[in-house]
């Protein structure tokens, strides 16, 4: 036997050529159906494990495949969008988590993709190095996009321009690099993640500018008391700062504005069908997709034309084998002469028809080697490993918005002292209270760092006080299913404190917003409306102490009730008599229980400017007030000046943080006995 293969492969050696050629069309004829093969299925599992990991898919009415394929694979863009009303319907529903996408740019070639910290949970995705998101501007880069662009956290990403000759639409941000994810084998690799706000900013809805109260004139197409009008030269800034993110701000209603698809995870499977049927109308605005289902269909078609080529493969190695045999055949013919000399030197018959039959096979399994490697090799650069493919279907689909650690006690975050107050009052010790505004802080105007941010996002529950109030919360990167306006119910009742700021620029032209009073609690019934409020999420949040959760509440009612009614006979010595405030902190009070009200812009601490007395003095001839209320006392200096006006000024908290003494109940009793007081004396 090793006789007959040292012969074949010297024949085969010396036929370099003729051998060489005839491996090669053995080696193509293998490797193409085989690698053909091996990457569509190889790219069946990768897909289809996308999908079983994606519930559905939310969005405007189209192409399925194209709404898919961006939403899972972020390729392409829907051709419509959805907004964050249909994201809140979703959330508001009881049956699902909706989280939002929003697929507009791109950085360096590479997707930016809006979306909210539950599609961090619900992909399991986790930072290998840095830190999470904390604000708008931050970004996290998947692996394959740090390898390639060689970034690390601490780097900064400019997004691409949309078009360079479109001088007045929205201009490109520099994003901050704050970690980079850990390989998860998937589409997830290829991406740049950033909160759908930061999208935003990109698109223009969004956007930060220098004050326009303190602008250069020549910037300012008009000004007088109550309004400010900037002209379009007031440009964006193209980069967020620990300087300029205050002023980053919004014009219109949230609810409309755009997001390019929500991933929605069910409860369960009844609540998947029932959101299914909810959306099944033809007429709906939007659609509901199982991915699974449209990549199916998508791959069912791609296999029918795979087995139009298989048949071709077949034809064409069949015709590869006919070609060699007869090339074998003639060089069998060729070689008769050659075989004849061996048998006439002592070669036996059968050891000739060996050494053919071993230069076959040695030229067949070299064929078949080269294929075997080369199909390997381009699995190995094209496909996906196993161990990626299980990566891709890892993400179990779950309602749940977080993988944490659930602690002993749900937490339950608050924005201000009243609604500290009322959820402790609520939940009693079913639960803890997470307010990390300093004492000292205003709640309102309080600038949180990333520590602060973090005790937030680790939150089961985020209660906002809504009204505009969180100043902080646009610019802030929450989980957006946790988060609960408890000032909804009576969102259409705001008011604003008649402050009104215009200006213009980009595709947006002339707009303004007027500043709203955000001091809801001070009108007991609409605190009460936002006590019920977190009942509701309390119960939804302990189911199991829900009864006690109602009782408490029939307990804080009363108290609210009580404390409407002693403001009520607190205000009726003042009848429709002016009255001063010294912030526009109490337009809710004051529409309760009928004052006739008008507000300056004064700190209790500080000593207002002659020209401020003199603004002070006109508006007084004009509004003859004899009662000033305050947050705070003011200076006494302040005070011995306002009563040689005839005007006596009086304490009246907002409690937004914390009293001194006592609580957010006994302070606004005081506030009333106080102003009882002084009522019953001026009026």
């Amino acid at each position: 036997m090793r006789n007959i293969l040292f012969l074949a492969l010297r024949y085969l050696r010396f036929n370099l050529i003729k051998t060489a050629i005839m491996v090669f069309s053995i080696a193509v004829a293998v490797f193409l159906p085989l690698a053909v093969n091996l990457l569509v299925a190889n790219y069946q599992r990768n897909l289809l494990a996308r999908a079983n990991a994606t519930p559905l898919v939310a969005g405007a009415p189209g192409s399925r495949l194209d709404l898919v394929l961006s939403a899972l694979y972020f390729r392409g863009k829907p051709a419509h969008d959805l907004t964050m009303a249909d994201v809140a319907a979703i959330n508001q529903s009881g049956l699902a988590l909706g989280i939002p996408l929003l697929e507009k740019h791109s950085a360096r070639g590479f997707p930016i993709v809006g979306t909210s910290l539950e599609y961090f949970d619900f992909r399991r995705l986790r930072v290998a190095q840095g830190e999470g998101l904390t604000r708008v501007g931050d970004c996290l880069v998947g692996a394959g996009v740090a390898k390639k662009l060689g970034v690390r956290p601490g780097d900064k990403l400019m997004s691409d321009p949309e078009n360079v000759f479109d001088l007045a639409g929205s201009y490109p941000l520099n994003l901050h690099v704050k970690g980079v994810l850990a390989p998860a084998g998937t589409a997830d690799d290829g991406a740049i993640f950033t909160d759908y706000k930061t999208e935003w900013i990109i698109l223009g809805i969004m956007h930060g500018h220098q004050e326009v109260t303190k602008l250069d004139p020549n910037l300012l197409l008009g000004r007088d008391a109550a309004n400010v009008m900037a002209s379009a030269a007031v440009l964006p800034f193209q980069e967020i700062t620990d300087d300029n993110i205050i002023l980053f701000h919004a014009h219109g209603d949230e609810s409309t504005f755009p997001v390019s698809a929500i991933l929605v995870v069910p409860r369960d499977t009844k609540s998947a069908t029932i959101l299914r049927g909810r959306y099944e109308d033809p007429k709906a605005t939007v659609q509901l997709l199982t991915p699974k289902q449209v990549i199916s269909e998508t791959l069912d078609l791609v296999f029918r034309v795979k087995r139009f080529f298989n048949g071709q493969a077949l034809l064409v190695g069949g015709a590869m084998v006919l070609l060699l045999a007869l090339v074998v055949l003639l060089s069998l013919r060729l070689r008769l002469g050659e075989m004849e000399t061996m048998f006439k030197i002592g070669c036996a018959r059968w050891m000739t028809f060996g050494m053919q039959a071993a230069e076959i096979l040695t030229v067949a399994a070299a064929g078949v080697a080269i294929a075997v490697v080369l199909t390997w090799v381009v699995i190995a650069k094209f496909g996906m490993s196993s161990g990626e493919v299980a990566a891709a279907g890892s993400a179990v689909p779950r309602a749940s918005t977080s993988l944490r650690a659930r602690p002993a006690k749900p937490r339950v975050a608050v924005v201000n002292y009243p609604l500290w107050y009322f959820t402790k009052r609520i939940a009693g010790e079913h639960v803890e209270i997470v307010f990390p505004i300093p004492r000292q802080e205003d709640p309102a105007f309080w600038k949180p760092d990333a520590k602060a941010i973090r005790q937030y996002q680790q939150a089961d529950l985020i209660l906002l006080n809504g009204a505009e109030y969180e100043k902080w919360r646009p610019t802030s990167v929450l989980p957006l299913a946790r988060q609960v306006v408890t000032s909804a119910a009576f969102a259409d009742r705001y008011l604003t404190n008649g402050e009104v700021i215009t200006h213009s620029h980009g595709k947006e032209g002339l707009h303004s917003h007027g500043l709203l009073d955000f001091n809801t609690w001070m009108d007991p019934t609409q605190a009460k409306q936002q006590a019920q409020a977190i009942r509701d999420e309390l119960a939804r949040l302990e189911p199991p102490a829900t009864k006690e959760f109602d009782a408490n509440l029939r307990s804080l009612e009363k108290d609210l009730d009580d404390l409407d009614s002693q403001l009520a006979r607190a205000s009726a010595p003042l009848g429709h008599a002016p009255l001063l405030g010294s912030h526009p902190v109490y337009h809710y009070a004051a529409r309760r229980y009928g004052w006739n009200l008008q507000s300056v812009h004064w700190e209790p601490e500080e000593m207002p400017t002659e020209d401020e007395w003199r603004k002070f003095e006109k508006l007084h001839s004009e509004h003859a007030a004899k009662i000033m209320i305050w947050e705070e006392d003011p200076l006494p200096a302040v005070a011995a000046r306002l009563r040689k006006h005839g005007i006596e000024p009086i304490a009246f908290e907002t409690c937004a943080s914390q009293p001194e003494k006592g609580d957010y109940l006994t302070a606004m009793q005081s506030n009333a006995a106080r102003l009882a007081a002084v009522a019953a004396k001026t009026q």
